[in-house]
């Protein structure tokens, strides 16, 4: 049985944020808005992805369905976040909105339980696709104005150069959810089609990351 999002943000409500946001706020400060940065609470610089611009002959409804199918979420920099496993999601376009409906689902170590929440994320207008806002829509309107949900920030950090024939598919990709009050320090998703990342393809996610001033990720379970 799929609990939902209700229980999930009582246990993130009850240690991710008692236990880990005072120290994690201290650490936290705005980033520096010089050399294309933006404020995005989190991070401390920004590094613009550097292979989104092979991408920039598509308009943005097929960029849009690049990133849709099944993805598996390798990382997390959230310290509640690190015993969860088989958390994957599928993304799909939302013909009506020009948006993406994100379906995720992954499991926590209470009695090896699974959760599912789902999300919508929409370009922002003038970000060249640097930027998304998201919106919590498993949450009801009043809970997600509480924890910061709706609209939030999103940024992409790197993203997979085209694969050749394949170019209709990104291999793989990192966002960036801009902190709040619930997860001061942001959050990590980097994306992969596959569950087993190459050495290579790991170093260089790990290089992009730290270069927009985020520490190193942990590696979630795998399935």
């Amino acid at each position: 049985m799929v609990l939902k999002w209700r229980v999930l943000w009582m246990v993130m409500l009850g240690t991710g944020f008692i236990l880990g946001s005072t120290a994690a706020v201290t650490e936290r400060k705005w980033a520096d808005v010089s050399n294309n940065a933006t404020v995005c609470d989190g991070r401390k610089t920004y590094a613009p992805p550097s292979n989104l611009a092979l991408y920039s002959e598509m308009d943005d409804s097929t960029y849009l369905q690049t990133l849709s199918g099944d993805w598996h979420v390798i990382s997390t920099i959230n310290f509640f976040e690190k015993s969860w496993s088989c958390f994957r999601g599928t993304l799909r376009v939302d013909n009506s909105t020009g948006c993406i409906v994100a379906d995720w689902s992954f499991r926590v170590p209470l009695k090896d339980t699974p959760f599912a929440m789902t999300d919508r994320l929409c370009l922002t207008p003038n970000a060249r696709r640097e930027k998304f806002t998201l919106t919590s829509i498993s949450m009801p309107d009043w809970l997600r104005k509480i924890t910061a949900e709706d609209n939030r920030v999103v940024e992409t950090l790197e993203i997979a150069k085209p694969s050749g024939s394949h170019s209709d598919v990104v291999d793989w990709v990192v966002l960036f959810d801009c902190g709040n009050w619930l997860t001061p320090s942001g959050e990590l998703f980097f994306l992969s089609r596959t569950e087993n990342v190459t050495p290579n393809t790991m170093d260089y996610v790990r290089a992009a990351v730290k270069r927009n001033g985020v520490n190193d990720f942990s590696v979630l379970g795998k399935c």
